[in-house]
């Protein structure tokens, strides 16, 4: 079977293109045809559709009157406009599915976040056109964020309630997780199959090799300097002050136990010499780059050296310029920060575990629901966050101090370190893995009815 796997983008480091990899994957090994049908191809690997993308400038316009303030149109004007850049996308999609002869595809978040509203209703009729397959694989839905939630005109409200996501007789629904399964059926009253996120732990480990062994070089950090790493987006739902505090208070409270000489599980030598580093290499969208402003300005305050960095990572290594994979951020990390206060699944914790680094975390709504069960282990910043009043997340001093002590004691026991990373990755292999994908797979293409 040919199939289209469906997105804004493809061939970028956040966690929706890195689980579409993932599925091309795993489908090409079951013997089907797969090509990429997004608004932007970084790699260039598919069919781009431009109109798809979150920033083509008609998309962009109508999403910022429609949920910002109406500016640019009347009432009148903006539907007009949004049926018209939808008409167009149903026209161009229709004519990608009979001219590449694709059988199914399955859509990421394009029904899920009021991100191209036009795209959704416009894919909608395209598949109702064609009759073709669908299933849609939500990661996240627009009642989940604030901006969405309110939306200036009654025709926006519309297109939300028709197509986010339809309700069709040629589409089915993946969610990643039971809570948004339960939603899903509440407010929509459509079943869904789980698809969690997966990692391929039968891949060769992330290691020092030729490549990358000049990374820490680069960043100017020392051979035994300690090194947190912090792999995601940087947005304001990944909370990523509380890694900034948290580190501050390992580095006053901890770190000078730490250099009385340690030796760490990843076989670092930590010394009276050794420095602490905080890397964070992952992109930040247009939308956020105010957050970025902040988080930069809340470094400067910090005692310990940080690297904002995405600029040297990629999806994969490329020589000229020299760019790292993601996954060679994770052979400069003794520990991740998973400080995020919202996720839909959690892709970087995944990557830690396969990385067999120690993760200090918040227990996000997810991750009490369908990750801590399956017994996986974190250093936790607790569940109670709460926006202060310069708009971040803070959390209490004793519950900084509480995990920066149970950090230092796990990192100062050698065998217990090991033994948690270990265990963390037998379980990720069991619960996680590509053989999970290929069964909730199987599951949709065998068109299952789910209850």
């Amino acid at each position: 079977m040919k199939i289209g796997l469906m997105h804004f983008r493809s061939g970028f480091t956040d966690g929706v293109s890195l689980e579409m990899d993932k599925q091309k994957t795993v489908l090409e090994e079951m013997g089907h045809e797969v090509v990429f049908v997004c608004g932007e191809l970084q790699s260039g690997e598919g069919i781009e559709i431009p109109l798809l993308h979150l920033l083509e400038p008609r998309n962009e316009r109508l999403s910022r009157n429609g949920f910002g303030s109406l500016e640019d149109f009347t009432t009148e004007e903006y539907e007009e406009e949004l049926n018209d850049l939808a008409y167009l996308i149903e026209s161009q999609v229709t004519r990608v599915i009979l001219e590449h002869q694709i059988e199914m595809l399955i859509v990421h978040n394009l029904f899920s976040l009021g991100l191209n509203l036009a795209a959704a209703k416009g894919l909608s009729r395209a598949i109702e056109k064609t009759e073709i397959r669908a299933m849609a694989h939500h990661h996240d839905f627009y009642w989940e964020r604030a901006k969405f939630s309110r939306p200036t005109l009654s025709v926006v409200n519309r297109f939300l309630s028709s197509f986010f996501p339809p309700n069709s007789k040629n589409v089915t629904h993946g969610v990643i997780n039971s809570l948004a399964q339960k939603e899903l059926l509440r407010k929509r009253n459509l079943s869904s199959v789980i698809i969690p996120n997966v990692m391929d732990f039968n891949q060769p480990p992330w290691l020092l090799d030729e490549f990358n062994n000049d990374l820490r070089e680069r960043l100017g950090i020392g051979a035994n300097d300690l090194v947190f790493l912090q792999a995601t987006r940087i947005l304001p739902r990944k909370a990523i002050e509380l890694a900034f505090e948290f580190i501050r208070v390992f580095y006053e409270e901890q770190f000078p136990k730490v250099q009385g000489g340690t030796r760490l599980y990843t076989d670092r030598k930590i010394d009276g010499k050794s420095a602490l580093h905080f890397v964070l290499c992952g992109l930040t969208e247009e939308m956020d780059k105010e957050y970025l402003k902040e988080m930069k300005a809340l470094a400067r305050q910090m005692p310990y050296s940080c690297h904002f960095v995405p600029q040297l990572f990629s999806q994969r290594r490329n020589q000229d310029p020299k760019t790292y994979s993601l996954w060679d951020a994770y052979t400069l990390a003794d520990i991740v920060t998973f400080p995020s206060v919202q996720e839909g699944w959690g892709n970087q914790l995944l990557e830690a575990v396969f990385a067999k680094k120690t993760v200090v975390g918040y227990e996000y709504p997810v991750f009490r629901s369908d990750i801590l069960p399956k017994g996986l282990q974190i250093v936790s910043l607790g569940k109670n966050a709460q926006i202060g009043e310069n708009g971040l997340y803070e959390l209490d001093r004793l519950t900084y101090s509480q995990a920066a002590e149970s950090l230092f004691n796990l990192i100062t026991d050698y065998p217990e370190s090991l033994r948690l990373v270990e265990r963390n990755f037998s379980l990720g292999a069991r619960h996680f893995s590509y053989e999970v994908l290929k069964k909730n797979l199987n599951l949709v293409l065998e068109g299952v009815e789910w209850e």
